[in-house]
């Protein structure tokens, strides 16, 4: 028997896996079993008060539940698989076989290992970094399951096993939603507090659902859209082919529930994502879907109806949300423009008007000093009583200054409109330059960050905006190697004290830019973005011209469009949310199995066209 009919044969497919073939797909299974459920209390050191920015503490010590040990059980992984590879390749000269699209997701790989190395903060790269914890070994692990899928699933069943246990998985999960949704959270029961806390320590677990966020086990609501949109797709597909009342039955309410707990999260994003991969749903499954359309229809129906009916309930309240997030509109105007501490004054622009403010102390009085763009004094009134100056010149008014004893230390403080700024320059580390006081207790320059694309629109996808404006120019600093993995709570301007007051952000560290190509672009590189898009832009192509015309008679067809419509939903979902250790790894299983999934189906075509020409051979003679 030829290799290639036992290896794609249906007549020859064996709904078997040995044992040696099984440990091969372990890491793929653990992928889908254990990282979604790695719910555990872990207490850290973050290594970050060396920046003025950062919070004021009295330890260093935080605590994660859902990052830490998936990025270690990850890498743990990925190492395993690391070993199977090479004990392959070299007990057999056949393994060694590779696609070009493993080239772009190769260089993707190489770039973020050297963007780490030559990082100014390597350390960080390589533990993980404060609220992300995806560091560079991460990266490399998600090169490596694309290829280790590529070469180790070999047949039908051995994907099928593999997908349905990601199933199996994500219907437990969406239980877990459902119940959140409806204000009853596992973690916080006496069962679940004892999966994710320590007996040795005596603490209470608090979570999102306590306020109405559904989270799953994903850390952050936002998160669950991402995992919806990336799952509901397949789920989808398979309900739509199924032809057992007990597995479209286990499809129907996996769906469902997953609905569900997209709605109790309030991810506006993972809607539109979700509506993304739906829509190519629709037009790849046309046929299927029209042949059962007195099934389907009705299901849609409901389903939209549903939907309607409770968002009535809630007084429309989550597609009021959604249409907020979409609206584009310009900012309000504000008055000051501009803050930033120099070395001998403090400098604001107020209604397009330069002013600049400083205070001198003796060990009995203060004195304030005010000048305009042309260094002339402007109008003011002194209260010797109070010590308050009060600027009364047209171009600033309502401008008020006065000295304060902030953490004990003489500093400026400067009002207007209800809002105090304090500054001092009276640093014992550097004494006679201005610095101002962060919202998180501790000393610091306050600068005017570069701004690019949505500097006038930050409120865009609620108040993404703002990040991307000011993301964006880190872009040409980092072109060829980023800043490194896990780096760019570092990289981002947190300096830029005025506009994150503006924002709503100022007592909050930006540890992430809330989009996963910027996120890319800034930490391993423009080139390495441009690698991964075209990585998969291999892998859309590719489908879409298997897929366009498929029949979809076979499991592999079905399973590879609803794999490669949820991938579409999660590179959606990617442009208002990070790559994060909570999805990012079930995504490059899924992708993994869809290349995988893709390259037996070219190799079935490419048989099939050669028994073809063999059969027309023999009829011709």
């Amino acid at each position: 028997m030829s290799k290639s009919k036992s290896y794609y044969s249906k007549s020859n497919q064996k709904n078997n896996v040995s044992f040696s073939k099984l440990v091969e797909m372990s890491p793929l299974l653990l992928i889908a079993v254990v990282i979604p459920f790695l719910v555990r209390l872990h207490f850290y050191q973050t290594n970050m008060t060396q920046f003025a920015w950062y919070y004021k503490v009295t330890t260093d010590s935080w605590s994660d539940f859902f990052l830490y040990y998936r990025q270690w059980f990850f890498v743990a992984v990925s190492l395993v698989m690391v070993v199977i590879l090479i004990f392959k390749i070299i007990n057999d000269k056949k393994n060694r076989k590779i696609s070009i699209q493993i080239i772009p997701i190769a260089i993707y790989a190489l770039l973020a290992l050297l963007s780490t190395c030559f990082s100014k903060y390597p350390s960080y790269g390589i533990s993980g970094i404060f609220e992300q914890f995806e560091n560079v070994f991460v990266l490399l692990g998600y090169a490596i399951i694309v290829y280790y899928a590529f070469i180790v699933l070999e047949s039908e069943y051995e994907i099928k096993v593999i997908l349905m246990t990601i199933v199996a998985s994500t219907f437990v999960i969406s239980l877990i939603g459902l119940g959140q949704t409806l204000g009853h959270d596992i973690y916080t029961t006496s069962f679940g507090k004892s999966l994710v806390i320590p007996s040795s320590y005596n603490i209470d677990y608090s979570s999102d659902a306590a306020s109405g966020k559904t989270y799953l086990t994903l850390y952050n609501p936002n998160y669950v859209g991402v995992y919806v949109a990336l799952f509901f797709p397949m789920l989808l597909t398979f309900l739509i082919f199924s032809k057992k009342i007990t597995y479209s039955l286990w499809y129907a309410l996996t769906a469902i529930f997953l609905l569900i707990s997209l709605y109790g999260s309030g991810s506006k994003a993972g809607f539109l994502a979700l509506g993304a991969a739906v829509l190519f749903l629709l037009f790849f499954l046309r046929k299927p879907i029209l042949k059962q359309w007195f099934i389907i229809i009705p299901i849609f129906t409901a389903l939209i109806a549903t939907f309607l009916l409770i968002d009535q309930y809630k007084d429309g309240e989550y597609l009021d949300r959604i249409k907020s997030a979409l609206t584009i509109s310009k900012d309000s105007e504000r008055d000051i423009t501009s803050m930033i501490t120099e070395d001998d004054d403090i400098a604001l622009v107020m209604n397009g008007n330069e002013l600049y403010v400083t205070m001198n102390n003796t060990t009995t009085s203060v004195e304030f000093l005010a000048w305009d763009a042309v260094g002339e004094a402007v109008e003011a009134e002194f209260d010797a009583e109070t010590s308050i100056f009060t600027i009364t010149d047209a171009r600033f008014s309502g401008i008020v200054l006065k000295p304060v004893m902030y953490e004990e230390v003489l500093s400026l403080g400067l009002t207007y409109q209800g809002k105090t700024w304090y500054f001092t320059k009276n640093n014992s580390e550097d004494p006679g330059i201005y610095y101002y006081w962060t919202e998180k207790g501790k000393l610091d320059h306050m600068i005017m960050a570069d701004s690019a694309v949505f500097t006038d629109y930050t409120n865009i996808f609620s108040g993404r905006g703002y990040i991307w404006s000011r993301t964006i120019p880190l872009l040409k600093n980092n072109i060829i190697l980023g800043s490194g993995a896990d780096t760019f709570s570092i990289e981002f301007p947190q300096q830029d004290y005025l506009m994150l007051y503006y924002e709503g952000y100022s007592a909050q560290l930006m540890s992430k830019p809330h989009c996963m190509y910027l996120q890319i672009a800034v930490q391993t590189g423009v080139l390495s973005l441009i690698a991964l898009l075209t990585f998969y832009g291999i892998y859309f192509i590719t489908s879409i011209k298997l897929y366009v015309k498929q029949k979809f008679d076979t499991f592999l067809s079905q399973a590879g469009v609803g794999i490669f419509l949820g991938t579409i939903g999660y590179m959606v979902a990617g442009i208002t949310n990070d790559s994060s250790m909570a999805t990012s790894p079930l995504f490059w299983l899924m992708i993994s199995l869809g290349i995988a999934i893709n390259a037996i189906l070219i190799k079935q075509q490419m048989n099939n066209g050669i028994e073809a020409v063999k059969k027309g051979n023999s009829k011709g003679k």
